[in-house]
């Protein structure tokens, strides 16, 4: 009887060592539990009360910024088939605002943004074209601005770059008659982005601007281009064998168009542009 109760304590006693053991087990497992938990909400902390980095501003491609009439503004002014006052307009002088352009020139790009905006209207150039002054009139706005100056007048140039326009103060309409198309001959311009910057109330962009002339060598059985800094093609800054200005963008010059930022459309209208290098 003696070594039966001897027995049974013996087994009893282990099993409380055993359950003694698991409870040490679970209780270091709860422990371990506790602290990564606490150690990943301290991280957090850490990291919430860390300041958050300024975004740095990078220059953008303008197609990317709200300026959708930039290149209506200005490339369109560099077409070949332009009359010759208007080629390469804002290219002419070392600044030019918008109250300082001619008031044909802010006629035209009105029309040709109208134009633009809507392609598939005025593709067939063998009928006749009618622009309603008051689309041409939001059209200036929203390219130069609400303070845009401007009077409704006709346009002398010719129907492919849509500057022969005759306007009519009866019926308050730009009409114009197919007409054909003059052989351009002259130099192309060339523009190359160098950089988009947007602020608070204005986006600024600069662009390196070349004038450049070819010519076949018969005998070299090569072209070369002859790049120049101004419109009249007086000031040659090099002959290259490939069209552009690898090998000489430091000579050439660099003018910054700045469009000012309209608080109730969000959109940009241009300001001004300066030779700035």
């Amino acid at each position: 009887m003696k070594k039966e109760t001897k027995s049974k304590r013996k087994k009893q006693a282990l099993d409380s060592a055993k359950w003694i053991r698991i409870g040490l087990c679970g209780l270091l497992f709860i422990i371990i539990i506790v602290l990564i938990v606490t150690f990943f909400i301290s991280q957090d902390k850490m990291k919430s009360n860390e300041p958050t980095p300024e975004a740095t501003a990078q220059p953008t491609d303008p197609a990317e910024v709200k300026t959708p009439d930039y290149y209506t503004v200005i490339n369109y002014l560099n077409l070949n088939t332009l009359p010759k006052e208007y080629y390469g307009y804002f290219f002419q002088n070392d600044e030019l605002s918008a109250d300082d352009m001619d008031n044909q020139v802010k006629i035209y790009m009105a029309i040709r943004k109208i134009v633009a905006d809507n392609p598939n209207s005025y593709l067939n150039t063998d009928k006749k074209l009618e622009i309603n002054a008051s689309d041409v009139e939001k059209a200036l706005t929203t390219l130069f601005g609400k303070e845009v100056e401007y009077k409704h007048v006709s346009l002398n140039g010719n129907a492919c770059s849509y500057t022969d326009f005759k306007y009519d103060k009866e019926s308050k309409l730009y009409t114009q008659m197919p007409s054909d198309c003059p052989d351009a001959a002259r130099n192309s311009i060339y523009t190359e982005l160098v950089s988009t910057n947007e602020g608070e109330d204005k986006i600024v962009i600069n662009e390196k601007v070349a004038i450049i002339n070819f010519d076949y060598n018969l005998e070299a059985k090569k072209t070369y281009y002859y790049v120049y800094r101004d419109l009249e093609a007086t000031d040659l800054v090099a002959t290259v064998e490939n069209y552009g200005i690898d090998s000489c963008r430091d000579s050439i010059p660099t003018y910054q168009f700045t469009f000012l930022k309209d608080k109730e459309s969000g959109s940009y209208y241009f300001d001004k542009v300066e030779l700035v290098k």
